[in-house]
């Protein structure tokens, strides 16, 4: 008997996706090839239901994705950025367009179920070595032997904080969805496992990894979930027992609190005092510049890959002596990003692809978590121009557009 070539594709399509799901925190490598191998799969599943124009045009979300690109594409033809940088900036905001293609391929129930079950299985796993790296049970030195004894690279940043396998950032942005998925299982099946390791990853981002983005977030998501709680009759004993809860972790972390906030004065502090060399600080330039960019050339921008020169001229003409790594395509800021790239035109599309974020997915708790995660990333993080970042974002936004009120727990077909 002959197998059905569309059966095998969308068996290939879906393992591919489960295993991207997983290894968001465990290997850039794998995430990279199991993205491109679900889309390129994806696209036959398109192609065989002739689905192009209700993927591509009908849905509102994608469509602004592919009107963006067009105007990237087109911004080039005016760049000052060379053609290498040009095409630098390109092939990472190209994979924007793998959100249709996964939007479509999670319409697919048993890959939904098993994507979801998947990325569970591999962020818990990051998570416990988190823990144990915080706790000094596994010490990171032992990380990076490992990572030798397989010939990768264990980057120095790694060393520091709770981070395994990805930088605080991805870490804390990657954990804080997590938590709500985690959450949200819980809530559908009553188990206390997953209640569990939702309050394992919130502890996780407020209180053990070090990024500012990843406290925002978590604070907001919690917010959300106060905020769901208030519609239930019974709302008063869970906000008592949630406040009881805060207040203890608060006062039990109170120095870590502390020291935070001390951080956040000096890096202000610093920024008044004209001195930028900290996180807080090269945004603050990065924004400014950002400014000037669309001072200078409103309307289509200065093209792509424009971003580094831009920088460059503005740090000559304000005598500013900054690393030499400072001067980059990454603003940290898609807003900034996108403004200076393609002006005011191509930061209003932006603007409405995050309105059509708002209006279609605000009903399901999965899609206003999304929503708040691409928002706070937005201001904070150029989430479409980091590899990593941009890949889960593109893998969120796709889960969330499928509009689930809860999970649909069935059996896997495959």
């Amino acid at each position: 008997m002959k197998l059905d070539f569309y059966n095998i594709n969308e068996r290939i399509c879906g393992y591919s996706m489960a295993v991207t799901f997983f290894c968001i925190l465990i290997s850039t490598a794998v995430i990279n090839v199991g993205i491109l191998l679900s889309v390129l799969t994806g696209l036959i599943l398109i192609t065989k239901e002739k689905k192009y124009l209700e993927v591509f045009i009908k849905n509102k979300i994608n469509l602004t994705i592919l009107l963006l690109m067009l105007t990237f594409i087109f911004s080039y033809s005016y760049s000052i950025a060379s053609f290498e940088e040009a095409i630098a900036s390109l092939k990472k905001y190209i994979r924007l367009l793998f959100i249709p293609i996964c939007y479509y391929i999670l319409k697919i129930d048993w890959i939904r179920d098993k994507a979801i079950n998947y990325f569970i299985a591999g962020c818990t796993i990051i998570m416990f070595l988190s823990y144990l790296k915080y706790f000094h049970i596994i010490e990171p030195i032992s990380f990076e032997k490992f990572a030798n004894f397989l010939g990768l690279d264990y980057q120095y940043k790694l060393l520091s904080g709770v981070t395994i396998t990805q930088h605080s950032i991805i870490h804390g942005l990657v954990l804080s969805f997590y938590f709500i998925i985690t959450y949200l299982k819980a809530n559908k099946t009553s188990s206390i496992l997953y209640y569990l390791l939702s309050f394992l990853s919130f502890y996780n981002v407020l209180f053990m990894n070090l990024s500012r983005t990843s406290f925002i977030i978590i604070s907001i998501l919690i917010m959300l979930i106060i905020f769901s709680y208030c519609k239930n009759k019974n709302y008063k004993k869970t906000f008592i027992a949630f406040v009881i809860l805060s207040l203890i972790l608060i006062i039990g972390n109170k120095t870590i609190m502390y020291e935070r906030y001390n951080n956040a004065i000096n890096d202000l502090t610093s920024i008044k005092n004209n001195s930028y060399n900290t996180s807080l600080g090269l945004r603050y330039v990065y924004a400014e510049n950002g400014i000037e960019n669309i001072k200078l050339k409103p309307i289509f921008g200065h093209g792509i890959g424009s971003y580094k020169n831009t920088i460059k001229n503005y740090f000559s003409k304000n005598n500013l002596e900054l690393e030499f790594c400072c001067l980059t395509q990454n603003p940290h800021n898609e807003f900034i990003s996108i403004s200076t790239q393609t002006g005011l035109f191509g930061l209003f599309i932006y603007l409405s692809f995050i309105f059509f974020l708002i209006k279609d997915l605000h009903s399901t708790q999965i899609g206003k978590s999304v929503i708040a995660i691409i928002i706070v990333s937005s201001f904070f993080n150029s989430i479409f121009y980091d590899n990593v970042i941009c890949i889960f974002s593109v893998l969120m936004i796709s889960l969330a557009m499928q509009k689930m009120p809860g999970f649909n727990i069935k059996q896997n077909k495959y």
